[in-house]
């Protein structure tokens, strides 16, 4: 009866001890400061991890279907890495879309193409590959972004 209790408490230590040394791994992070905001930059092992954890999402800027307005997509360049899900959100009372300029390899079709995205409507896209994707509002070609992959 005693051998047995030794070995779940054996059993226990090593569980705890496992745990200790995955935890901080996981929660290993670098910060860096940009413009008064702070930017996460994880360990390239943990990119995938981060990429459902970080903010990945584009405003269509109310006020975008004005060429005097200074603010279209917001951010205009995203910074992500593969298999991100980004997602553009219309706070304008405007239609808008989001069309990439690119084709994909042997295509004659735009990498994505949300068509019409109505007020307070979304579209989201999920970036496969790495690479520079623009992109731009056909109803309001003024209207451009990009999304950077890496």
């Amino acid at each position: 009866m005693l051998d047995k209790h030794l070995h779940g408490a054996a059993f226990i230590s090593i569980t705890i001890i496992t745990l200790v040394q995955v935890i901080p791994l996981v929660y290993t992070q670098t910060v860096d400061a940009y413009d008064n905001k702070t930017v996460v930059n994880p360990p390239p092992e943990l990119a995938a991890i981060n990429n459902t954890l970080t903010d990945n999402n584009v405003t269509i800027a109310a006020g975008s279907s004005s060429p005097k307005n200074e603010k279209n997509f917001v951010p205009p360049v995203l910074h992500t890495g593969e298999g991100a899900i980004v997602t553009w959100t219309n706070e304008d009372s405007a239609l808008h879309t989001v069309v990439s300029k690119a084709h994909a390899a042997g295509s004659s079709f735009p990498e994505f193409d949300s068509e019409y995205i109505g007020p307070n409507d979304t579209f989201k896209y999920t970036f496969s590959t790495a690479g520079t994707f623009d992109y731009y509002c056909v109803l309001h070609p003024f209207m451009k972004g990009k999304v950077v992959v890496q």
